[in-house]
């Protein structure tokens, strides 16, 4: 992709001794710098002008970031979340309410169940259900939950001894083992009384709800909204099957034509690499990633004064003031520097925009790659830790799925919808296509700069680590697009589809769920 259609023009204008930029005469130069347009004369390659700053402030700036970057993974994988703890309020019991991702799970195959006609089928359903409860079951209060939809799906035989493994457990919490019995009472045909089918929704959510209606006929008013919704649900997942096989298609297409069109070097990159030396571009992400790290801290101290509802909408606000970080340029006096970063209108917003959609179909196949990859690790270090005798690790959350469950109310999800679509294009592509890849891009060809960037935008983001392989794929295509094209207008609306697209379609999803 370092092809570009001026390299004769730089190497005749290196014969005749004048600046390839301006034509300034380089008579005498002692350095690489035209003095005329701040150019490097001497390059083989075309080169922007150097960035304000100095090399010394480039350099520590560069291990700066890289520290603080390995910090916010640190803080990322270990620092539980505010909106977690919100959509799981404390309540005045020791069980602990079921995940979002936990409790979507368990709806999808029991709705999906319950318009299976076929009793043999309905079994499949169970042991398919269990199985992946269990890898998702990280408490005892999970492996009752599991015990739960087992006597829905495949009998209470199952789900007895489920029971009777559990309370086999050393030190298990009195009020599970009060539940466990209660279950055993309610799978012997003893009827629930008001209060203890209270316990069990309070204790259990979703599923202890469900459980209360066990052995009620399924057009039972209490029951029946709960099972219902299967039907539309199938649906939604036949839709969806198709219109990922349609859209990886496209994908593929594109990837392939972008591939012939580089080989025939019709597809040129319009981003020209600054003159090493400068710093204001790595200065810019070492302030972002401060100013990350200082909403982190800000965020947990407002858990202890507005506790952790309002803690989530304090920092869902003040993400917003990170925006402010787009005037740095400015405040360093360089003219220009948005520009420079990628904020310019390129060969138009509308043939970017297309451009961007084109990009964003062209890196999908990268994107697949990178979830076989996160898929490939994840079962690996399950393997390791069985293998080593440990008890196999549960399947990570998904944040997205906690969100989608609404535990938080829709106004949360209103406002983090348009901060994924709106803010997260703006700011994650000014930072990490715009200036942390136009650093990189002064000292690297365009691949080791698409792939540490790409790294850097993936150590970001509050995802398990063996999990973000899809995530950093998508870095990767993104700094690709912004290669392609200089302007990040193509970028921002790639990140911008993906995350609404993807948003959208799980909400969706969660809507037909319901229950």
């Amino acid at each position: 992709m370092d092809n570009r259609p001026s390299y004769a023009h730089i190497r005749n204008a290196q014969a005749r001794g004048v600046c390839p930029w301006c034509s300034h005469s380089t008579e005498g130069l002692t350095e690489d710098m035209c003095p005329e347009c701040g150019n490097n004369v001497r390059a083989l390659k075309p080169l922007g002008p150097r960035d304000p700053g100095s090399p010394g402030v480039a350099s520590l700036c560069s291990l700066i970031a890289v520290a603080l970057i390995l910090i916010v993974a640190v803080v990322q994988q270990r620092v539980e979340s505010a909106f977690a703890k919100q959509a799981t309020p404390a309540a005045a019991t020791s069980v602990e309410l079921p995940s979002g991702q936990f409790e979507l799970t368990a709806k999808a195959f029991v709705k999906i169940a319950s318009i299976s006609p076929d009793p043999a089928g309905k079994q499949q359903i169970g042991a398919q259900a269990t199985g992946t409860l269990d890898a998702q079951a990280a408490t005892p209060a999970d492996k009752l939950r599991v015990a739960m939809v087992s006597a829905e799906l495949e009998g209470d035989e199952k789900a007895l001894a489920r029971l009777d493994k559990l309370e086999a457990e050393p030190d298990l919490d009195a009020k599970l083992a009060e539940d466990s019995k209660t279950l055993r009472a309610l799978y012997a045909g003893e009827p629930l009384t008001p209060e203890v089918q209270t316990r069990l929704e309070k204790n259990h959510g979703w599923i202890g709800k469900l459980a209360a209606t066990h052995g009620k006929p399924d057009t039972d008013l209490a029951r029946a909204p709960l099972i219902g919704g299967g039907g539309k649900l199938m649906a939604l997942v036949f839709g969806a099957v198709a219109g990922i096989i349609i859209v990886f298609i496209a994908g593929f297409t594109c990837f392939i034509v972008a591939l012939v069109k580089i080989a025939g070097r019709t597809l040129r990159p319009r981003f020209i690499p600054p003159t090493p030396g400068g710093s204001i571009a790595i200065e810019m992400v070492v302030v972002f990633v401060l100013g990350f790290l200082a909403l982190k801290g800000l965020s947990l101290a407002a858990e202890h004064l507005l506790g952790p509802k309002g803690a989530v909408w304090f920092s869902l606000a003040a993400q917003w003031c990170l925006l402010f970080i787009l005037l740095w340029p400015a405040l360093r006096g360089w003219r220009g520097g948005l520009s420079a970063l990628g904020w310019n209108k390129g060969q138009g917003v509308l043939t970017e925009i297309g451009c961007g959609l084109f990009g964003y179909l062209a890196c999908l196949p990268l994107v697949l790659f990178g979830a076989i990859v996160s898929i490939i690790l994840m079962l690996t270090y399950q393997a390791v830790q069985v293998a080593m005798g440990h008890k196999a690790p549960p399947a990570p959350d998904n944040p997205v799925f906690e969100l989608a469950s609404g535990k938080g109310g829709v106004w949360l999800i209103v406002v983090i919808y348009i901060l994924a679509s709106v803010w997260a294009p703006i700011m994650e592509e000014s930072i990490f296509r715009g200036a942390l890849y136009r650093h990189l891009r002064s000292h690297w060809p365009w691949f080791p700069a698409a792939a540490v960037s790409a790294i850097g935008f993936g150590l970001m983001h509050n995802y398990p680590l063996l999990m973000l392989g899809p995530v950093m794929s998508l870095g990767f295509g993104f700094a690709l697009i912004r290669e392609w094209r200089g302007s990040l207008i193509a970028s921002m609306t790639a990140h911008c589809v993906h995350n609404a697209v993807v948003l959208a379609v799980v909400l969706f999803a969660v809507h037909l769920i319901g229950g």
